[in-house]
């Protein structure tokens, strides 16, 4: 029972501290580039908890950006800093703060062409 408890509580810090964490925008992704290279890119800078590519949802083709997550509001902002306008995998990169809600999935276009 104590391992349950001890997993359970374990498991509760990491979901707090995600809740937690100061989330960047990445543009200017190589088609190349995955998720294990943004995180290795950015880890220099602190403790990355979690890197998404986004994808287009049919081709499953990178949309060209990517979220990273950061524990600590410090190291997020250096990485901003040392990173954006940086030439990375032979493009210039975009690195800011992101906006709340923009990791959400855009809506549908109209079928209706005006």
């Amino acid at each position: 029972m104590s391992i349950v408890c001890t997993l359970c509580c374990w498991l509760k810090k990491i979901w707090i501290l995600q809740q937690n964490a100061i989330r960047l925008q990445y543009s200017g992704l190589a088609q190349s580039t995955g998720e294990g290279g943004i995180k290795a890119a950015f880890l220099r800078f602190g403790e990355v908890s979690r890197v998404k590519v986004v994808l287009d949802k049919k081709t499953k083709q990178s949309l060209g950006f990517a979220y990273v997550w950061f524990l600590s509001e410090e190291h997020a902002q250096t990485a901003i800093e040392e990173m954006n306008g940086q030439f990375l995998e032979g493009r210039f990169i975009h690195v800011v703060l992101a906006k709340p809600g923009s990791c959400k999935a855009r809506p549908k276009p109209s079928p209706y062409k005006f």
